[in-house]
């Protein structure tokens, strides 16, 4: 996978620069490539409002309601970003972890307000794609991060992209010769600095809007 793709996917899959994916590469990700795209397009085709299409991509709190009328609808990309959203009750996480879909399952694996209940269960996923998408989530131990790398063959480039990459992956991709995985290491560390990815007063680490993305394109060149 090239750095173009490789920086489609984590576009894709983070929500920071939604205006820059039409200019990108698509990624071998199972579900759709774009759901920052495609899931405000459907929204918004179905009748909602594009503020809260835009609330729904942005990980915004959602009322009751709100998550109820949107947890109906069958639509991949809509249901990735909700599982993703990290203001869900643990009762919806729970939902999205066992989507029949592991495109759907997959945002919930970024999701930092995982329960431990529901990192295990997710550990446990027979699907790569979720636990790509584990791989990435900031709130992973380093003991469940070096058990995905040596158990379930996760590549190192995935946990590149994590910002609280643990200490022994993060030796290990600077002694390898995986230059993708190098990049991106850089890339989240200048991300980290920038404050796009910050650890908050409540210990979560959590990710910038897209108000930055023209750092992004700048730090991705």
């Amino acid at each position: 996978m090239t750095k173009r793709s490789l920086f489609a996917c984590l576009l894709a899959t983070s929500g920071i620069a939604l205006s820059l994916l039409n200019a990108l590469t698509g990624c071998n990700l199972a579900g759709g490539a774009y759901p920052e795209k495609g899931g405000p397009k459907f929204l918004m085709e179905q009748g909602f409002s594009a503020l809260l299409a835009e609330r729904v991509v942005q990980g915004d709190p959602l009322e009751p309601a709100e998550l109820e009328s949107l947890g109906k609808l069958r639509n991949q990309n809509v249901r990735f970003l909700l599982a993703r959203n990290p203001h869900l009750p643990p009762s919806a996480i729970d939902r999205f972890i066992r989507d029949r879909d592991d495109f759907v399952r997959s945002g919930a694996a970024r999701n930092p307000s995982l329960t431990e209940q529901h990192i295990e269960t997710l550990m446990n996923d027979s699907s790569h794609t979720v636990l790509i998408g584990l791989a990435g989530n900031p709130i992973l131990t380093d003991e469940r991060q070096m058990w995905l790398h040596r158990n379930d063959r996760i590549t190192l480039v995935y946990f590149a992209m994590n910002p609280n990459c643990a200490k022994p992956l993060r030796d290990a991709i600077l002694r390898s010769d995986d230059a993708d995985a190098k990049y991106w290491l850089k890339v989240t560390a200048d991300w980290t600095e920038q404050g796009i990815f910050a650890k908050g007063a409540d210990g979560r680490w959590k990710r910038d809007r897209v108000s930055h993305s023209a750092r992004v394109l700048t730090s991705a060149r």
